[in-house]
């Protein structure tokens, strides 16, 4: 195994964290469309796009507790729609 110094050592670690990190939101990502999809049916592909879009985890956590919630896909697009606008 050759020897890394600690400077790459640390960007090795960094780049763990950032795949790590992009798989968590992936997941996330992946499990909000399969709660729509299971309450919903088929998804618009504008509902596709826009979940796909979000990289913030934060987002995400809130979207997903709304798709549990809400009653349609209607009041769920809307409240996307807030969502998306209110962070752009």
């Amino acid at each position: 195994m050759p020897f890394l110094s600690p400077m790459e050592e640390l960007i090795q670690e960094e780049a763990r964290e950032q795949g790590r990190q992009e798989g968590r939101l992936e997941g996330m990502v992946q499990n909000l469309l399969k709660v729509l999809q299971i309450r919903f049916g088929e998804l618009p592909p504008e509902v596709l796009e826009a979940v796909n879009g979000i990289e913030e985890m934060d987002i995400l956590n809130l979207l997903f507790r709304e798709a549990i919630a809400t009653p349609s896909l209607a009041e769920f697009q809307v409240f996307l729609t807030s969502v998306k606008t209110s962070v752009e």
